[in-house]
């Protein structure tokens, strides 16, 4: 045989074994997800899920992995209860259907006889509970060893698999992902390198809920590119292709690089402001669009400017012209000073204590993030009363605005305004959870107090005026629950404002070896009528956008458009 034909063999071997090892190796992770979450020995907590990964992934021994379970503890029978019918269900992954029939008959059998207790070792005591339990953080001074990340690629591929109820509404599908991640988690050696990979696998959960996991990665600002602070602030426009320069925080800075008020920035070095949000949106998990540009714009995430270089060339616009100028970012001691008073000015409560913020003669508005005002200001053996007392004033006034474009940081608001408000004990939500009988399905939960909490009772009170709720990317997970529960207590309601983040539900947190902690939804919300709100967003009635004029005058576009409605 020719010495060329001999090579292209070979090579070709090579490929055929390669793809085999790969397959083999997610088929061990695979298998591994299922038996962490419906093996009675493992789910239980008797046999260590970690250790028998760990144990098994040099030879990617599936059939010597579950062989070993048989020798070590033969699992007791347990009879699963019925399932109820529910609209987000998914079933025993398709994938394990092309294992070997010993091993499908095997996995078959342990699905039958699988945990069904309340008390799963891998997943939260109740629902809504936040950290999975007995994940270890394996905290390593630097390089996070070979076995590690393949343990991390398998635990985030088990999860998604069993307790993440969004995987059918990914862009891509999972086990592809994970597929074309294996052979670049393999040669992440350096921690940079391994933090880099998880940020790009997890992007691909398409969940704003996981947005922040970049913060938990040591290395993130040298991931991003990012380091000091830009001297102005900024807004996304224009559909996310643009910047606008609303407030020059350091004068020197801006003066010295010619950079003005209004000027609208189209790219940074040779990079367009589009391609730099399609940049961040490959390492950064989000729902939509939307839900990124909401938080390109917080100055103090600091996340839309290349600034590991202390200076940057940027092309911009002004009154029809182009231009071009090199900026310094901030790095001077008297440049942080102002740059923290400007975003503690920003933070700032509108009100305090228990004043009712007017909007305009004759309409209120209260902010979803700054309810805690009026628990903090009233005696606890007041709070029932103070409250309906205000909620009583309000309800004189022609109009109501429900501002839940940040986060609610106090609950019990909503459901004062329920006691006062409320007309019936109806769901305004269809609340899907982990079903602990069956892990990897979801059921409907249709307990009353899982909308609405004991001390929760209709007041029957009707309020006639009219009634706006502010909504943008920047309406998430509870915000985007309450929005939902404000627009079914006041029917005669119109939301304004721009697709919301589009992750309602509780958020469960996955530790990783490395110490790192993956948030992500764990529970899905729907409207009653079965319409979702992952990744779509709540319901809005009136599209709007901040308009570039009023962001250079500080004035609220939504707010303006609300008042507009109200008082004609």
């Amino acid at each position: 045989m020719p010495m060329k034909c001999i090579r292209c063999t070979f090579v070709l071997w090579l490929v055929v074994f390669s793809a085999s090892a790969q397959k083999d190796q997610l088929d061990f992770f695979k298998v591994w997800g299922f038996l962490k979450y419906h093996h009675p020995a493992l789910a239980s907590g008797q046999i260590d899920a970690d250790s028998l990964f760990l144990a098994h992934l040099a030879k990617n021994g599936t059939a010597e992995m579950l062989q070993s379970l048989e020798a070590r503890q033969q699992f007791k029978l347990m009879a699963p209860s019925a399932y109820p019918a529910g609209k987000l269900v998914s079933h025993l992954n398709r994938s394990l259907r092309q294992l070997p029939r010993k091993i499908k008959k095997q996995l078959h059998d342990i699905y039958l006889h699988r945990f069904a207790a309340a008390e799963h070792y891998y997943y939260t005591p109740k629902h809504y509970g936040s950290q999975l339990p007995h994940e270890k953080p394996y905290i390593f001074a630097d390089t996070i060893p070979y076995a590690y990340r393949m343990l991390s690629l398998a635990k985030i591929q088990a999860a998604v698999d069993y307790i993440f109820p969004h995987k059918y509404i990914m862009d891509q599908q999972f086990d592809q992902v994970v597929s074309h991640a294996l052979s670049r988690f393999k040669v992440a050696n350096s921690r940079q390198a391994f933090e880099k990979e998880l940020l790009l696998l997890t992007a691909h959960l398409n969940d704003s809920h996981t947005l922040r996991f970049y913060k938990s990665l040591k290395n993130w600002n040298k991931i991003l590119q990012v380091r000091y602070y830009p001297p102005f602030d900024y807004q996304l426009i224009n559909g996310g292709k643009q910047l606008l320069v609303t407030h020059l925080i350091i004068p020197e800075h801006c003066r010295a690089a010619g950079i003005q008020k209004g000027d609208i920035i189209t790219k940074m070095n040779h990079m367009t402001i589009a391609e730099r949000v399609a940049q961040l949106r490959q390492y950064l998990s989000v729902s939509n669009t939307r839900a990124l540009e909401q938080r390109l714009n917080r100055y103090s995430d600091n996340l839309m400017f290349t600034t590991d270089s202390l200076q940057t060339r940027l092309h911009y616009e002004r009154d029809g012209q182009l231009k071009e100028t090199v900026v310094t970012w901030a790095s001077k001691p008297d440049d942080f000073k102002l740059l923290s008073n400007y975003v503690n000015e920003q933070a700032a409560s509108k009100a305090k204590g228990t004043a009712l913020e007017h909007a305009a003669e004759g309409v209120i508005i209260f902010r979803a993030g700054e309810t805690t005002r009026f628990l903090n200001a009233l005696p606890e053996s007041q709070l029932l009363t103070g409250m309906d007392s205000l909620f009583t004033i309000a309800g004189q006034q022609k109009g109501l605005i429900f501002d839940m474009r940040s986060y609610p940081d106090w609950a019990g608001f909503f459901y004062l305004l329920y006691n006062r408000y409320g007309q019936n004990r109806q769901p305004f939500a269809h609340y899907y959870a982990v079903d602990k009988q069956h892990l990897g399905k979801f059921r409907l939960l249709t307990d009353t107090v899982e909308y609405y909490p004991p001390t929760a009772t209709p007041g029957y009170r009707t309020y006639n005026g009219k009634v706006v709720i502010l909504v943008n990317g920047g309406t998430v997970s509870a915000g985007e629950y309450y929005t939902m529960f404000l627009q079914h207590l006041f029917p005669q309601s119109i939301t304004i404002g721009s697709q919301t983040a589009g992750a309602d539900g509780d958020e469960k947190i996955l530790t990783l070896p490395g110490g790192y902690h993956l948030p992500f939804s764990g529970n899905s919300i729907f409207y009653p009528d079965g319409t979702p709100t992952q990744r779509r967003g709540v319901r809005i009635n009136v599209r709007a956008v901040p308009k570039s004029k009023d962001l250079l005058k500080g004035e609220d576009t939504l707010l303006e458009e609300a008042l507009r409605r109200m008082l004609r």
